[in-house]
């Protein structure tokens, strides 16, 4: 693009068709940002959206709906029709006992652990006591036992100073596992150098010895 020339938005409005299987959420915040790029007025909008879910969404809404014409229905009662069927809210019983579950895994760092209880703790309705529960949770399910016996030590502990006391441990051992790895090839590469230079045999000895001395006799 030619320097100073300003940026053009494609005229004709157009959005990828929704196909199940995919984000309902993120596809109809695509959907809702093309109308305002392209200020398409409210009475349009179920037009819109109704061709843009795909046949398969409208056969679907037309069967909850029947006899009643979706087209004739409200933007909003579209959507949240859709949305029941395409991302059905989580139960929070189920979600709270899947968080209350989790563990941290082998291999997995501790930063990983504390983003995927993030993940799982958004329908768990924790409100203000979501680092609390944080907090817990990483305490209970974390692999290392060093790393939890010193975290439990900790007086008046938050979810933040969990976090840093850990991930600092956590770089420790790291550390201390590499140096020791490094030591134990040092070590090896001097057992196989030792074992190069060792000592000759008698016979070779004596072979050695025949070879590289020489006798000066003077008549």
């Amino acid at each position: 693009m030619a320097e100073g020339v300003p940026a053009t938005i494609q005229a004709t409005f157009n959005v990828e068709m929704f196909e199940a299987g995919k984000n309902w959420s993120r596809w109809l915040q695509r959907l809702e940002a093309a109308f305002k790029i392209f200020r398409v007025v409210d009475e349009m909008k179920v037009i819109y959206l109704l061709h843009y879910i795909g046949s398969d969404s409208f056969d679907i809404l037309c069967d909850k709906l029947t006899p009643e014409d979706p087209f004739a229905k409200p933007y909003d009662e579209l959507v949240k029709i859709l949305k029941a069927h395409h991302s059905p809210a989580p139960l929070e019983i189920a979600e709270n006992y899947r968080f209350h579950q989790r563990k941290q895994e082998d291999g997995e760092s501790l930063k990983d652990f504390v983003e995927n209880l993030h993940k799982l703790s958004v329908y768990c309705n924790f409100g203000a006591y979501l680092t609390t529960a944080l907090r817990n949770q990483i305490v209970f399910g974390l692999k290392s036992k060093r790393v939890q016996a010193r975290i439990l030590e900790t007086p008046e502990l938050t979810f933040e100073r969990a976090t840093q006391i850990g991930y600092a441990m956590e770089l420790t051992e790291k550390g201390v596992n590499q140096i020791q790895g490094n030591g134990k090839e040092i070590s090896t590469i001097h057992q196989v150098g030792w074992k190069a230079k060792k000592k000759p045999t008698g016979k070779e000895e004596r072979i050695t010895h025949k070879n590289t001395c020489t006798f000066t006799m003077t008549i």
